[in-house]
Parts: structure tokens; sequence; C-alpha cells
């Protein structure tokens, strides 16, 4: 009689196992569901593209002349901004106690970047994110006086 019992709760336990394992989703349930995500994916991306369309470039002159200001690294970098023709013409570090090694790829990259496209608004360099955001931040102080 016990092995009886023993054996009705074992297959009772298999078959529950079995139920409880086969309720969920098929395969072919998958890949219907994936396609939906990319069709929400590929129609989002219009209306991005559209946002990036609509923004107005702004195209800002400034006054001539040569301004400092000073923005947060890791330390604080001071820089100087030579604006002439309205436009950014030269971007220098004046000073900066940034760690070697680490900033100098901001230090060079930056100002170059912020000259050639005329505003502070440019990418930060990968590695070298602080020095990047402070060297960007200073810049901005100073043309702030420039508007």
């Amino acid at each position: 009689m016990k092995k009886l019992v023993s054996l009705t709760l074992v297959l009772l336990l298999l078959v529950t196992a079995l139920v409880g394992c086969g309720s969920g989703a098929t395969k072919t349930d998958a890949p219907a569901q994936e396609p939906a995500k990319a069709e929400e994916t590929k129609a989002e991306a219009p209306k991005e593209e559209a946002k990036a369309e609509e923004a107005p470039t702004e195209v800002v002159s400034y006054k001539d002349g040569v301004y400092e200001g000073e923005g947060e690294g890791m330390h604080t970098i001071k820089v100087s901004v030579e604006v002439a023709g309205g436009k950014i013409a030269k971007v220098e570090i004046i000073e900066h106690e940034e760690t070697e090694g680490i900033a100098e790829p901001a230090l060079e990259q930056i100002p170059a970047a912020i000259v050639e496209k005329n505003t502070p608004d440019v990418e930060v360099v990968s590695g070298a994110t602080i020095a990047s955001d402070g060297i960007i931040e200073a810049v901005k102080n100073a043309l702030e006086a420039a508007k």
C-alpha cells in the first residue's frame, strides 16, 4: 500500500512538473514578439530624426577680443579665448593641474575642436571626460563676456 501511494505521488509530481514546463511560450512565439519590437524601434527612429532636423543651428557671433575663463576638471582649468571676426580664433590652456598622460588628449583636442566648430559645444574626449568638461566649462565662461 505504501508503494502504491509513493508511486502515485511521484507520478503526480512528474505530471505537475511537465505541465508547468509545457505551459510556457513555445519557440514559435518568441520570433513573433521580436519583430514587433523591431517594428517599434523602426517606428521611433523617424521621430528622432525629425527632432534632429527641426532643431535650428544657432550661429553665434562674438565680440572680438581676448577673454579668460575658468572651469573645473579634477582641478581648476584656466583658458584664454581669442575672438577675431566674430568667431573663435584661438583657445589656449593657460593654467591647469590635470593628471599628465590622462588629460593630455583633452588638453590638445578640445581647444582645436572648439575653434573648428566655433562653439564650446563639442564632444568630450573618451578617457579624459572630466578634463574635457572642465575645458568646455572654462571656454563657455570666457565667452559669456564676448556675447
